[in-house]
Parts: structure tokens; sequence; C-alpha cells
């Protein structure tokens, strides 16, 4: 497998500040570990919406103003130190003077970093990357797809510092993939490539799409072992695709990236893309989820697939108390005229939807949530966010043509 490396890159004020925040003890019930914000300033990524007053991170009261112990704030940790020793990870180079590397070994472990412990990501996005062409087979506009790299695009949009653990063919279409997100300044060292395999390419017709095909190539063969170590990645949160639970070895890479969130400071989180699993069957179609839902602190879906779970009959209100009751503690669903529910502990939000029109992208409300969690909002506030958001972006990286809105 060839694995090319992304140039480090100096990080902006706010991901210096929250680099700067050490972590101690468990993260509370609410928002996830973040930056410890200054008042009056606006929250990164977030356009006229002032920070937090302050954001929780340490201790086991709550971000959301719910009941709990009494709240502390996030205690400085130790600085920055250097180490020796070896952090198992995939096989990649970094350069532009991060680290250096010493050695190398088998695949997925065996490199040494010697220097600073890396820094941490806001998200490490696990999961499939693709092309995917909207018009005709052969004619068709080709967008950046597969909901890892869509996910990691939306959040790198908004100003969250983003890692992207996928697997792409060596044809031209994994090149352009490459190089839409390195546009976008995701980082892309655990981007791999699947030598003489072909970049999973989906199809959508214009105006139908509900109407879709796939080409299926290199997304699903992403395998634990490629997935790097906590000591090697630490992120505020680990982002999975679900679609890459459909079939192993992508299964087991997703599942061990979400179990493994607690070791790499933060928590984990799901976006369900449950329409897209292969199963068709909805009892199959749970059982194959339920690892991942016990897992995830927090999960995203549509009402699309809410419907594919439980039936046409369910309402979301059912689904999203069913989806808590399997074990996330926040189940983000958005409806299809862009309304929101958010299902918090064992109480449920509606948001009724504001402005009329379409949701541009079924990914830009769910990563609006989770860059609004990391910052250190109230999950009702994040949930209001995504849902705007949701309404007015476009696809990262799209044509103008197709592309709604910039982010």
């Amino acid at each position: 497998m060839h694995v090319e490396s992304a140039r480090c890159r100096p990080p902006s004020e706010p991901l210096r500040a929250l680099d700067r925040n050490g972590r101690h003890g468990r993260p509370g019930h609410g928002a996830l570990p973040a930056d410890q914000p200054r008042a009056g300033t606006e929250c990164p990524g977030f356009p006229g919406e002032p920070r937090p007053q302050h954001a929780v991170g340490a201790g086991d009261n709550r971000a959301d103003g719910g009941s709990g112990c009494g709240g502390r704030r996030d205690v400085p940790g130790p600085p920055e130190r250097a180490v020796r020793g070896q952090f198992s990870d995939p096989p990649a180079s970094v350069r532009g003077g991060c680290h250096r590397r010493a050695d190398h070994g088998r695949l997925g472990g065996g490199i040494a970093y010697h220097g600073a412990v890396p820094k941490p990501l806001d998200w490490l996005v696990v999961g499939d990357a693709a092309i995917e062409r909207v018009g005709s087979r052969s004619h068709g506009q080709a967008v950046l797809g597969g909901g890892g790299a869509r996910l990691a695009a939306h959040g790198a949009a908004l100003g969250a510092r983003v890692g992207l653990c996928a697997k792409t063919g060596s044809d031209d279409a994994g090149a352009t993939v490459r190089a839409a997100l390195t546009r976008l300044q995701v980082d892309t060292r655990w981007l791999g490539t699947l030598a003489g395999g072909r970049t999973t390419t989906w199809h959508e017709a214009p105006g139908r799409p509900g109407a879709r095909r796939v080409d299926r190539g290199a997304d699903l063969s992403l395998r634990l072992d490629e997935v790097p170590l906590a000591a090697a990645a630490p992120a505020h949160l680990t982002l999975v695709s679900g679609y890459s639970l459909s079939v192993e070895p992508a299964r087991s890479a997703v599942i061990g990236a979400l179990q493994s969130a607690a070791a790499r400071g933060g928590r984990a989180a799901l976006q369900l893309d449950a329409e897209l699993l292969w199963w068709t069957n909805p009892r199959m179609t749970r059982k194959v989820l339920e690892p991942a839902l016990d897992a995830a602190h927090s999960i995203a879906l549509t009402a699309a697939d809410a419907r594919t779970l439980f039936g046409p009959r369910a309402t979301s209100r059912e689904a999203i108390r069913e989806l808590a009751a399997m074990g996330p503690h926040l189940v983000l669903l958005i409806e299809d005229d862009g309304g929101v529910l958010l299902q918090e502990g064992g109480r449920a939000h509606p948001l009724p939807v504001e402005d009329t029109g379409a949701v541009g992208d079924r990914y830009a409300g769910p990563a609006a949530f989770w860059v609004a969690l990391t910052r250190g909002m109230p999950a009702r506030r994040a949930a209001e966010l995504a849902q705007r958001h949701a309404l007015r972006s476009g696809r990262p990286g799209a044509p103008a043509p197709i592309r709604r809105q910039a982010l």
C-alpha cells in the first residue's frame, strides 16, 4: 500500500489554544473536550456566534446545563514534552519538520517518533472516500464522495483540524480525491492507496438523489491495522461513517476506531448512513449497527435512515428513542424538510424548520453539530447551528454549478 503524507502546517490560533488546554479526568456528558474560549469573541467556524464562556472537558459536570455534579473549569495539563520511543502507526513519512522518521517495520507498526508528542486533532475521521458523479455515467461531473471524506471536508471548511483515515485506488480518481482533500486542508497522512485498485465511484442522477449506483472500489478494503493508534493520532473526536460498516474488513476498522476513542483522549461519534448500508433487511441492519451504537457517544442520521431501520410507520421520535436506548447519549436526526430532532439523555428536543428549502448535503448538518460540540457549545445550541448549516450549505470541493453555497 502506498501512503502519501501531507506537509505539516502550523495550526490556527484557535487550535493552538486547543492544544495548550490540557485534559485530566473523564470528559463530561455534554460538550466534547475543546479549547478554553475567550469571552466576547466569535466561535471559530460560525460567524456571528459568540464563543461559550467556558468549555467543559474535565470532571463529570454537564456542558448542556443539565443536572450533574458541580462544574469546574478544565485544569491545565503539563506542557508538551519531548519523548523517545516507538508509537505504532500505519506506514507514513511525516514531512515538514514535525517528526523525524527513525525506522519502519511491518504494516501497522514500526514508526518511531523522536520529538514532541503529536498535537491532538479536533477530529480523526475513519471511513470511506470516493468520487461521486452527478449526471450521466460517462460525462457526469465529478465531486468529492464518500461519507468519511465529505464529513472531513465539511469539518475542515468550518475550521476544525481534521485527519482522515480512508482508502482510495491508485487511479486518477484517487489522485483527484487526495487533491480535493489537501486543498481543503484535511490531514491526509492516513489516506492510503490500494496498489492496482480503483477508487469507488458513486453515480447519482440529477434531481434523483435516491437513485444511486456504485462501482465498488478500494473504500471498503480499509483494515484495522491501518487505523492509527491513539499515541500517534490523539483526537478530541473519533468520527466514523456508517457505510463502512457494510462488510469486512472495513467494518472491523471503524468499530475498532470507535472503541479506541477514549484512548485518544476524546469521544466517539457515528454518522449512521443506514440508508446506504448493503443490508436491505431492517433486522439485519440493526444487528450490523449494534456494536457501533454501543461504542458511540453521539450519532447523527436522516429521516430516511430511520425509515430504513424501523420501517415507514415509525415516527422520528420513536426512532431516536430506540437508538438512544442502544447506547448513544446524543442522537441528532435531520428531517426531510430540514427540521431537527435531538435526543439528549432521556429527553427529546424538536427544532421545527424555519427556512424553506431542501437540505443541501446530508453531511453538512452533522458536521456542524460535531464542530460546535468541539467548540464547547451545549448540545441544543449545536443542533440549532446544525439545522441552519444544513439548509444553506453545498458540497465542499464541488464545482460551482453543483454547490449551492460555499462553506
